[in-house]
């Protein structure tokens, strides 16, 4: 196990808006000009199989926790950070995304739910938000199993910002449940930042951190 500590973050917003500002203080309120965020120190246990949520409302600062988690992984030894790789607009379609052969493609995908005829043959660049961001996810437990073949030694950790934002609720507790079997066998580390609690049932998280909007 390896202990990861992040140190404490402030944040101080400033807008220089005369409008708004000007509003504020009529009606006595805090502008944004004036916002400041504070995260105390945080003490993060990474381990194969194990999952750390950051939980918390549009705001509430989870993206920005997560960069800085992601930014002090990157200097850990014995660690290997990754995130969900950016798709192309192309017209290249979804069963050759990964330049693998076919059978090797839909096994991959049907992890993820994309299996389906319709979309094996559909252009990348005309897939839904929904099945990109299931395609970035695929894409990016690919990569981990081969860095795991050659990397015994170094604990992969997944990184997800928005985690199931983007999909129906329905879709997105079947996800969260692949993921958690996924990291099991696997044994891959993720830390997901998402605004939904109703995917920690099917996660299952070792660590669920509720975020303020502020301290």
């Amino acid at each position: 196990m390896i202990n990861l500590t992040v140190p404490s973050l402030r944040r101080v917003s400033e807008v220089r808006r005369p409008n708004a500002i000007r509003v504020a203080r009529e009606f006595a309120l805090i502008p944004d000009a004036v916002r400041s965020r504070t995260w105390p120190e945080l003490e993060i246990d990474l381990a194969p199989g194990r999952i750390c949520a950051l939980i918390g409302p549009s705001g509430s600062g989870k993206s920005q926790r997560l960069g800085q988690i992601r930014h002090r992984l990157e200097r850990t030894p014995g660690v290997n950070a990754f995130e969900l790789p950016e798709l192309s607009e192309s017209g290249e379609p979804v069963i050759d995304l990964f330049e693998s052969p076919a059978e090797e493609t839909m096994q991959h995908l049907a992890r993820v739910g994309l299996a389906e005829a319709p979309v094996l043959v559909r252009a990348i660049g005309v897939c839904s938000s929904g099945e990109r961001w299931r395609l970035r996810l695929a894409l990016a437990q690919r990569l981990i199993e081969f860095a795991r073949n050659d990397e015994h030694e170094v604990l992969p950790v997944l990184c997800i910002d928005e985690f199931t934002s983007c999909l129906d609720r329905i879709t997105a507790f079947g996800i969260a449940h692949h993921l958690r079997r996924w990291c099991d066998v696997c044994g891959v580390c993720a830390i997901i930042a998402t605004p939904f609690n109703d995917v920690l049932d099917a996660l299952n998280p070792e660590r669920a951190i509720h975020m303020t909007d502020g301290v």
